[in-house]
């Protein structure tokens, strides 16, 4: 961690450096130098010497992931001391650090960012942020990252140690930090008692044992493994160090514990299979949704599993709920839109009507959805109750069964529509006409 610590006091305002720095040296030379001409050597001091209520006062300058690395920098046996403990303790109301370093972060986004015209970044070793929001001249690119870094930033400020984000530190420390940081990060804070979110953004190291303070922990909400800023759009490092069987086996921990809160997992878009361009759940997830007691729904527009939902319309009122928190990540990464996700009624799969991929049903009191892939399936389209469209352009989209009712009754007056169900209309004719014949049959019995 030692330099590590040299980024902590990065930008720490020079007074509050150099009393800490004048404080150890002063008691160091009092302790190796005794009254008169005689010198006593003794044990020089170091950080862990300090008060509580110094190290608490200098970690007020820092920013609030720093302050983290700070009481790592003093466990002892790898374990959270006192004076760690009293640094994490320290309150986080009002704490405005992260101005120390907010330029140097903002500079390293922008420098880096580039709009979205080339998503074949492979490597998070060359990696560069692709932005959302495309087309725009520098001055406004600028003035998105300032906003869109500074909410992200808000969020986890505010928080307090419910949240932890690597946000606020430069994506060349985030990136180095190992399995053993991050466990012993999560020790100081008491991750398994106060966590609800971690959020490992460029923390590209990671394997994922380092989660192992978490195992067990019925607080933990949310787990967001995207690996980049939330204003960014996913990219599928192949290097990435993530291990799904590493981070799978102490999802299984917590999700197994009766009382667990666990609501969603945002996964790298490294670990989705590709299904002709369009993420699906690998086979490990897959196997976690069948494991699970109740439902379990992979949305693969955010790249988000989310859990603990009774069936898939309280998913969806979850993203429509306004009272309800949402955060970026709950956006779909091919129109940044939330609130406009939908289960198709065949595949179940969520979909997006921002991305203008699903048909709904304008028939009364008729709430059939069918997603784009599930109507160009011809055997789907036969054998389901598909939504689509006749080859009228006046004509609204209507499910099978509303789009049959009403050439029935009457109520539409469209070739095309009963074109399309001909068929069905020629069987209940022929079945109507067969009942109406045996009516008479019976009838004709009764005279006689």
């Amino acid at each position: 961690m030692g330099q590590e610590f040299l980024f902590l006091i990065k930008g720490t305002p020079h007074i509050i450096i150099g009393i800490v720095i004048g404080v150890v040296y002063y008691i160091n030379i009092m302790s190796t130098t005794s009254v008169g001409i005689k010198r006593k050597r003794s044990k020089a001091i170091g950080l862990n010497n300090l008060s509580n209520d110094i190290l608490r006062s200098v970690a007020d300058y820092l920013p609030k992931t720093s302050r983290a690395l700070l009481a790592v920098s003093l466990m002892k046996n790898n374990e959270p001391s006192t004076t760690s403990k009293a640094i994490i303790s320290s309150s986080l109301k009002g704490c405005k650090s992260y101005e120390n370093i907010r330029e140097e972060v903002i500079n390293e986004q922008i420098e880096l960012s580039c709009e979205l015209d080339d998503p074949s970044v492979l490597s998070y070793r060359n990696y560069k942020p692709q932005l959302w929001v495309v087309g725009i001249n520098d001055a406004t690119k600028t003035d998105h990252i300032v906003n869109e870094l500074d909410h992200q930033i808000s969020q986890y400020y505010d928080g307090g140690w419910e949240i932890l984000d690597f946000v606020d530190i430069p994506k060349s420390l985030a990136s180095r930090l190992t399995d053993d940081d991050l466990a012993a990060i999560l020790k100081c804070i008491d991750a398994k008692t106060n966590l609800k979110r971690l959020i490992l953004t460029h923390c590209f190291n990671i394997v994922g044992q380092g989660l192992s303070p978490l195992r067990g922990s019925v607080v933990l909400e949310k787990l967001d493994l995207g690996l980049v800023r939330q204003m960014e759009v996913p990219q599928a490092f192949n290097d990435v160090q993530l291990s799904e069987e590493a981070v799978y086996d102490i999802l299984n921990g917590i999700l197994s514990v009766e009382g667990n809160t666990f609501k969603r997992l945002h996964i790298p878009l490294a670990w989705s299979n590709d299904n002709n361009g369009k993420p699906r759940p690998s086979e490990r997830l897959s196997s976690l949704f069948n494991d699970m007691q109740t439902s379990s729904f992979m949305n693969a527009k955010n790249l988000c599993a989310y859990f603990g939902f009774d069936n898939s319309k309280s998913l969806i009122e979850q993203f429509d709920n306004d009272d309800v928190d949402k955060d970026e990540i709950d956006s779909c990464f091919g129109c940044n839109e939330h609130g406009d996700f939908v289960i198709c009624n065949i595949c179940n799969e969520v979909k997006c009507y921002g991305c203008g991929e699903v048909c709904t049903c304008t028939g009364e009191e008729c709430n059939n959805i069918t997603c784009d892939d599930c109507r160009g399936d011809e055997n789907v389209v036969v054998v389901n109750n598909c939504v689509n469209w006749c080859d009228n352009e006046w004509c609204d989209a209507r499910c099978g069964d509303c789009r049959f009712r009403e050439c029935c009754d009457g109520t539409l007056d469209c070739d095309d529509c009963k074109s399309k169900v001909f068929d069905r209309l020629l069987l209940d004719n022929n079945a109507k006409k067969t009942e109406i014949e045996q009516l008479q049959r019976e009838l004709n019995q009764l005279r006689c």
